[in-house]
């Protein structure tokens, strides 16, 4: 549709809500010249001036006698509303006003949208003297965004956009801020819905647009707020994960787009779209996006892009405060406040990192004259925590240094920064993962306690990933008693009621177990039962430790290290076993790890067990279950159960080597066509010809020294290409 910009009389096309709904792509030309005109001509080119249609009801009213005589009375009743509201507003709205919020804040949001509908009939009947207004269906549509749930908020926008441009109730034009709150309500469910809601969030972006540009609703145009709410949906859809590699590329993508999308605006017409131009908060929330989904990459160019406009404006400005005959209307500061990164700029980059470049971006914010905050902090000592520079074969301090030393700082700053519970539990990760000491993760741990109890600090107080932090540094020490003293923390901790466990506190006490097996021969069935009580526990309906696909893992992992002989089956079991359960799905980590328990057995069919199971998750796979891909590690575990059965079982009569060999032959086949047409996922790597070696060597074929010499070649080019 183009709107015209002629200062004619006449009445333009009339737009309805389902016309603006359907006409999805208009040019920008044309939006400006809506928005200019809107501005100009407040008559004719505007939505909201709708007197034919709101007259229409009235007019087929007309042939029947009450319902005119109702039709009067209301108008009376208009007409007494407008000159009361002009004064103040009456008891009765009040009291209303009143009664809506009570009932939100008793979380009973429904009976507020019942009760607004039904005062709503009773004023269109002549029942009623209260008319309800925008203001409103604006409360109870906040009501239903705050307690997150975002459909019932948009029914009831929707209802109000059929009030307005289908049945002519003019007062209850839609406005922007209830826009604004079914939009908040998507950003915060994306958590649950991920794209899903992010994409509706844009959705309902682009429908404002278009009300606002076709049809002339000024009072729906969305501002930097709006976008900048809208990127944010995006840019917390991009940490759930989406593809097979667990990225998000897409929600990042969107997540810019939108960003240009303000950038154009601003730049096509300054002046008309000066509150639409993007700010820091708007920058920052886009490289949180490239973060989230793991392409710090991108994320780092848009601050680097950033830091340039920065630098230019600033230059920009130095040389106009020089010239006397500067433009005054060019608001250079702004353009510097706007494009400087802040402190959450740099802390998102260290976040998106998680390693030792977290450290250097830290480092870089500092230089540029940004004071650290305590999520700065926090977010380099998780950095350090990932690190995989130990610092013990060079001079520079260890990660374990570095981190103290930051920590110390922060608790010198006399409260300046001070540091938090996320702070301290990501120093003892710092000590879970390099310092091999779990006694300085302990101490940690203590000292958080004595801050909070003595009141030197509130803001310290642990909480359950306090102590899944200290299980998580037990798990991974060498300590020879460090699954029974992680268990010890555990019971510590449910000795506090105000502390719950979460679903990490299990994952690691079950890790604990799973890495003890030199020292504690039952182990694997320690690790099973602390799963069984985690799902006892969620299915008596504490949703805080549902148990996760990583925490069947680990206790398969602890049978595949067991040294019971019936290891492979007890793994088995417990995987067929959580088919029955139908509380967490097994993923090819599952499977594989079972494989890697059957690869270990001197069970003569362990051969065929893997091969089932290895059968199986192929199978699940081609059925649609993105999580059942098998990669290298899987098929290299199914070739080591091959090459341990052969060494040991060659000399029976009822195994056959050379099937073995040939089966192995048809794996790496599939293997290396896959890797050609771009699965890189399962590219042979050195492993897998290793194992072919061993599969082959137990041939008495004419041509298995030949196999096994083309296989060795292939061991060396692989790993050259994984050094690589």
């Amino acid at each position: 549709m183009i709107i015209s910009t002629s200062t004619s009389t006449s009445t333009p096309k009339t737009l309805t809500r389902r016309t603006i709904r359907s006409n999805n792509v208009f040019s920008t030309s044309t939006c400006l010249l809506a928005a200019s005109s809107s501005s100009t001509n407040t008559g004719t080119g505007r939505r909201g001036s709708r007197s034919s249609r709101a007259s229409s009801p009235s007019s087929s009213a007309l042939t029947n006698t009450n319902t005119n005589k109702v039709t009067k009375r209301r108008r009376s009743r208009h007409h007494q509303h407008h000159h009361r509201g002009a004064r103040s507003p009456q008891p009765e709205f009040l009291e209303f006003n009143a009664k809506l919020k009570r009932l939100i804040s008793k979380k009973d949001v429904t009976a507020a949208e019942d009760l607004l509908l039904k005062s709503l009939q009773k004023y269109e009947d002549g029942s009623g003297t209260l008319r309800p207004d925008k203001f409103h269906f604006g409360i109870v549509i906040n009501g239903w965004a705050r307690s997150n749930n975002p459909s019932k908020a948009e029914d009831l926008l929707r209802r109000i956009e059929d009030y307005y441009y289908e049945d002519g109730k003019t007062w209850l034009k839609p406005v922007v801020v209830q826009y604004s709150s079914v939009i908040h309500a998507l950003a915060r469910s994306t958590h649950r819905y991920g794209n899903h809601a992010a994409q509706k969030a844009e959705d309902m972006l682009r429908h404002m647009e278009r009300m606002y540009f076709e049809a002339g609703n000024v009072d729906v145009r969305p501002d930097k707020i709006t976008y900048t709410t809208v990127i944010t949906a995006w840019a917390k859809a991009a940490a759930r994960g989406s593809d097979a590699n667990g990225s998000n590329v897409h929600a990042a993508m969107r997540a810019e787009a939108v960003l240009q999308r303000m950038l154009h605006l601003y730049n096509t017409d300054k002046k008309n779209f000066e509150d639409v131009k993007p700010d820091v908060i708007a920058y920052t929330s886009v490289i949180t996006a490239w973060c989230n989904c793991g392409k710090v990459d991108k994320a780092e160019q848009m601050l680097e892009e950033m830091e340039a406009q920065y630098m230019l404006y600033s230059y920009q400005a130095a040389r106009r405060s020089k010239d006397d005959n500067a433009d005054a209307d060019v608001d250079i500061d702004a353009d510097i406040v706007a494009v400087r990164p802040n402190v959450a700029t740099y802390t998102a980059i260290m976040d998106g990192y998680r390693s030792e470049k977290s450290e250097e971006v830290f480092h870089k914010m500092v230089e540029r004259g940004i004071q650290p905050d305590v999520a700065s902090y926090t977010a380099v000592l998780h950095g350090l925590a990932h690190s995989t520079c130990t610092g013990n074969m060079t001079p520079t301090p260890t990660p374990t240094q570095r981190a103290e030393a930051l920590l110390q700082q922060m608790e010198l700053l006399n409260g300046k920064v001070k540091p938090t519970t996320a702070t301290y539990n990501a120093m003892m990760d710092v000590w879970a993962k390099h310092g091999n000491n779990v006694s300085r993760a302990e101490a940690v741990l203590r000292r958080m306690q004595h801050l909070y109890t003595s009141g030197e600090n509130t803001e310290a107080r642990p909480n359950a990933l306090s102590y899944s932090s200290l299980i998580n540094a037990y798990a991974k020490s060498k300590h020879r008693n460090a699954a029974l003293q992680a268990e010890k923390i555990f019971k510590e901790q449910e000795q506090d009621s105000n502390i719950r466990p979460v679903t990490q506190t299990y994952d690691a006490l079950i890790d604990a177990w799973a890495r003890s097996n030199a020292h504690t021969p039952d182990s694997a069935e320690r690790a099973e039962a602390w799963f069984h009580k985690m799902v006892q526990r969620y299915q008596d309906g504490d949703r805080a430790v549902r148990p996760s696909v990583r925490s069947c893992n680990k206790v398969l992992l602890a049978w595949s290290r067991s040294s019971r002989v019936d290891a492979p089956q007890a793994a088995e079991a417990f995987l067929n076993q959580l088919y029955i359960n139908d509380v967490v799905k097994p993923d090819i980590v599952s499977y594989t790890t079972v494989i890697k328990a059957w690869a270990s057995s001197s069970d003569p069919q362990a051969g065929s067990k893997a091969d089932a199971l290895l059968t199986r998750a192929i199978e699940k796979y081609r059925a649609g279950d993105a999580s059942m891909k098998p990669d290298v590690v899987t098929y290299n575990c199914f070739l080591k159960a091959l090459a341990n059965c052969s060494r040991v079982h060659h000399n029976r009569d009822d195994y056959d080597v050379e099937a073995a060999c040939r089966q192995a032959d048809e794996i790496l086949v599939g293997m290396i066509l896959l890797s050609r047409i771009g699965d890189v996922l399962v590219r042979p790597n050195r492993i897998t010809y290793e194992h072919m070696i061993d599969v082959w060597s137990k041939s008495d074929s004419v041509k298995a020294f030949g196999k096994i010499e083309s296989y060795r070649q292939m061991a060396i080019a692989a790993g050259h290409d994984d050094n690589d």
